[in-house]
């Protein structure tokens, strides 16, 4: 926030981050799974991009 406070930079695809990227998506659907919520019209992760993985209806 203090470098991009207008959160206009998505840092997705800068390698430096990485590991971290895969750590906090592999917590969030961690926790979208303890919680059901892995009901929604989402697929976990297959290695595409967040916006790749909506359901076709």
């Amino acid at each position: 926030m203090q470098t991009d406070p207008h959160e206009r930079h998505n840092l997705i695809d800068v390698p430096a981050y990485r590991e971290q990227i895969d750590a906090l998506q592999q917590r969030l659907f961690d926790e979208l799974e303890a919680s059901g919520g892995l009901t929604l019209p989402l697929r976990p992760p297959t290695g595409e991009r967040l916006g790749q993985r909506k359901r076709a209806r």
